[in-house]
């Protein structure tokens, strides 16, 4: 099978998508707006005008021409898509990247929403409105990560649309509790593995950490930051504000391969955003058998069952976040019971050979159509 991926090459969730099936034999093309090589794949390389390369179109940009740049590469992407004749076109995010898909005129097309793309920007703009529905309409098939996703998504889809939902799985092999330790005598550690972006509430989790401090019987409590971005010094100089800087470590930005590295050192998971439509953090940490503690948003009640796997949390009460904080710290028994059922969880609903299975179904089922249709 030929497939094209229209997507960003620098993102892990293309990289890991495009190494699926580059290893199970398939030809597999990438167009990208940001240039980056992904082994095993051939990408193509299609610089918007006046858009910086390092601008990453799902979580960052604040210019507004920038954002939409990738709308003067829709011949570009044509011609290529024309000259590299896929079995399957499947653009991951809404917006951009299946606009330059809307315009090629190919079919079958897939279109991926990931999220802010359908959740966040509509809501600011009629054009992104527009720019969704006039995507997702000539799509062949449309996915989402999540049930809350898919939802969002339906809101912009012609009136019958099926949505398949496929989750970012988690490699179970990789992210795995690698003789996790739930001894209750060694120092515990509070953790997150995210952007430092305004959405993701990492601001609550400080303050909510240094209620945590206050509260806790064990002096040796710390906080672990994996992430790098725009608001990191900002963070840093909350740390020290509130006197709690000596017990926060930020790690900075890191290639996801290195993330698990990290895994093994927290004992229970936070993650506080306003919005969220998945959780891909969230679900690795599980599969480490990692209890968390989440806000009750978005998608994350698929991903944590309150009171199971972690416990659901209001993202603005850094009281209630606090207060179900230290009970996971306060009882090691309980972070080894959630922590496995967390576990159980993934491996049940989110393994990558599911999910993986899930996507190549769908893909043997358009080349299937198609090869009957086309004499």
């Amino acid at each position: 099978m030929k497939i094209c991926y229209l997507a960003d090459a620098k993102s892990p969730h293309t990289q890991k998508w495009v190494r699926h099936f580059a290893d199970r034999g398939d030809e597999v093309h990438v167009i990208s707006f940001r240039p980056h090589d992904i082994p095993g794949a051939t990408v193509h390389h299609v610089p918007p005008p006046y858009m910086d390369s390092e601008i990453d179109l799902l979580h960052a940009g604040r210019g507004r021409f920038q954002k939409v740049a990738y709308l003067f590469c829709a011949h570009s992407v044509r011609r290529l898509v024309k000259r590299i004749r896929p079995d399957v076109l499947h653009a991951f995010l809404a917006t951009s990247y299946a606009f330059a898909g809307a315009c090629s005129g190919f079919h079958p097309l897939v279109v991926s929403s990931l999220g802010s793309e359908v959740v966040v920007l509509p809501e600011r703009s009629l054009f992104y409105r527009k720019l969704l529905r006039f995507n997702l309409k000539r799509a062949d098939r449309v996915t989402a990560t999540s049930r809350f996703l898919a939802a969002a998504t339906q809101a912009y889809c012609p009136q019958g649309t099926s949505i398949d939902t496929i989750a970012f799985g988690v490699d179970s092999d990789r992210f795995s509790p690698r003789g996790r330790d739930y001894d209750d005598t060694r120092p515990v550690v509070v953790g997150t593995v995210k952007i430092l972006e305004q959405n993701y509430g990492i601001d609550r989790l400080i303050k909510a950490f240094r209620k945590v401090i206050a509260a806790s019987t064990d002096p040796r409590i710390s906080l672990l930051i994996v992430g790098g971005g725009s608001l990191e010094q900002s963070l840093k100089e909350l740390g020290h504000n509130l006197g709690v800087s000596d017990r926060i470590t930020f790690v900075g930005n890191l290639p996801h391969e290195k993330v698990m590295d990290f895994f093994d050192q927290i004992d229970v998971f936070v993650s506080l955003p306003e919005s969220e439509t998945f959780g891909v953090s969230v679900v690795e940490a599980s599969a480490c058998g990692m209890p968390s503690v989440v806000a009750d948003v978005g998608g994350l009640p698929e991903v944590v069952v309150d009171g199971e796997t972690g416990f659901l949390v209001d993202p603005l009460d850094t009281d209630g976040a606090a207060a179900r904080i230290l009970e996971l710290a306060g009882d090691a028994s309980l972070r080894r019971s959630m922590g496995q059922a967390a576990r159980e969880l993934v491996l049940d609903r989110y393994d990558w050979k599911d999910t993986a299975a899930r996507m190549e179904s769908l893909y043997e089922q358009l080349v299937s159509e198609k090869s009957v249709v086309t004499p």
